[in-house]
């Protein structure tokens, strides 16, 4: 693997951390996530003692709303005394020829990749009550720092920021929208002081081992607000990972809450932290188009980037079942899986589908799947995802250009230029504009209907 640029940079940090005679032996990309990238970092000192690092870099092109890297350091600290389970901040910086905002910490030994971790609770009874128990008092411990022990953090105002972010991606989903509306008419009361929360606290956030919870990672979007905002986000829909139980995949709300409150935290308002809930899927829905923008936009070209722009409509779906619990979509036929071009296609065989599918094939079961290994596997198959939804979009195609137009079309309620309504643009800004309902049947329907036909395409299992 060729070093990256900023290998000497890291070497000098080494040494003004562990002191003359460091020197850094091996550096290895462990992942790259939408908004940092994470290498270890194995230093050598003077006397031969091994030191393994993790280094994090921010990538470039977030929301902009990140916590500073001065700030999240001091957190970081402050969340140890605090008992919450941390990697130690060995150095930081803004970039010291690392090009990138960076902290060192410490090596903390436990398992990142939700799935794993899932499967692993899943064989496990006392794990599984354990971990949750583990995150319900980690965020309690979290809400417990003291605010004024770590300048820096700014104080999260929920709606207005989602707007504000709203505003670089729009126009938006319909149910977009709908979310907005909602959370406004439904907006709790302020807490009278607010605090800690760590903003991304979530299975792939932390680190956990046979004994449950090592190390809570990733503080980069901690601020100041609501208490239950961190309980909330967990049992967000998309950071279940597949799995059915709603705290993070792992077990019941009522645990998580249980622990949380046994550890200090107040007292739970199920209301209150369905607010939030609803408030967090919209959250991710809308860090999906901002990531996916940046892919479009040419700021930063990435497959995977590109791909969580077709996530968009499992938020969209998870939207609508927190808001219309009672709604029974109808899901789109099962699209045929015959590979072979129709007899009227121009083109020789092998057809666009078969085309594909081959190279699907060629990354998940060829060479390029079974042979590669850490990050050449992982993005082999975010490239096999990219292609099945490719693939299903083109049966989809052939399909629906054999049926008559779509029932969709007819207007909610009395609004006229029908036509229109088969554009989201214009469903999305009748809502907003307030011309009509969004809880209105018809509204509700035309809103499943698009939902149910783009996650048809982009993951026809979400749904189940």
């Amino acid at each position: 693997m060729t070093p990256p640029a900023w290998a000497g940079a890291i070497g000098k940090v080494a040494a003004a951390t562990f002191g003359d005679g460091a020197s850094v032996r091996s550096i290895t990309r462990l992942s790259s996530g939408a908004s940092r990238q994470t290498w270890a970092i194995d230093i050598v000192v003077r006397g031969g003692d091994e030191h393994r690092c993790v280094l994090q870099r921010r990538s470039p092109g977030g929301l902009g709303v990140t916590t500073d890297i001065d700030t999240e350091a001091d957190l970081l600290g402050t969340a140890g005394q605090a008992g919450v389970p941390v990697p130690a901040v060995l150095a930081s910086g803004r970039d010291d020829g690392l090009g990138a905002p960076w902290m060192l910490m410490s090596y903390v030994a436990g398992e990142a990749i939700p799935r794993r971790v899932l499967r692993r609770a899943a064989s496990d009874d006392a794990m599984r009550t354990g971990l949750v128990a583990d995150l319900g008092r980690a965020a309690a411990r979290i809400a417990s720092i003291d605010p004024a022990s770590v300048r820096g953090l700014r104080l999260h105002r929920p709606i207005e920021d989602l707007r504000l972010v709203a505003d670089l991606v729009a126009p938006l989903p319909p149910a977009f929208e709908a979310a907005f509306s909602w959370l406004s008419v439904n907006r709790p009361d302020p807490v009278d002081e607010p605090v800690v929360v760590h903003g991304d606290f979530r299975l792939g956030n932390v680190l956990v081992d046979d004994s449950g919870l090592t190390a809570v990672l990733d503080w980069e979007l901690a601020h100041l607000g609501h208490p239950v905002e961190d309980l909330a986000w967990l049992c967000v829909r998309a950071w279940r990972f597949g799995a059915a139980e709603p705290a993070g995949g792992v077990g019941e709300r009522s645990e998580l809450w249980a622990a949380f409150e046994r550890e200090g935290g107040p007292v739970v308002a199920p209301a209150t932290v369905h607010w939030w809930e609803v408030h967090g899927t919209l959250r991710w829905g809308l860090i999906s188009m901002v990531q996916a923008q940046r892919h479009l936009s040419g700021r930063e070209r990435s497959l995977e980037l590109a791909a969580i722009g077709r996530r968009v409509c499992e938020t969209e779906w998870d939207l609508l079942l927190l808001l219309d619990p009672e709604g029974e979509p109808a899901l789109p036929e099962p699209v045929c899986t015959d590979l072979h071009p129709g007899p009227t296609s121009p083109h020789h065989a092998p057809s666009a589908i078969e085309l594909v599918e081959e190279v699907r094939h060629l990354l998940v079961e060829g060479d390029l799947g079974t042979e590669a290994s850490g990050r050449a596997r992982y993005q082999a198959r975010v490239a096999a995802n990219a292609l099945a939804i490719v693939a299903r979009e083109l049966r989809h195609a052939d399909q629906s250009a054999t049926r008559s137009p779509a029932s969709s079309a007819t207007p909610p309620g009395d609004r006229p230029q029908a036509a229109d309504w088969t554009h989201d643009d214009v469903t999305s800004a009748a809502i907003a504009d307030r011309s009509v309902t969004w809880s209105d049947r018809a509204v509700l329907d035309r809103m499943w209907q698009a939902a149910a036909r783009r996650v048809a395409v982009a993951n026809p299992a979400w749904p189940t």
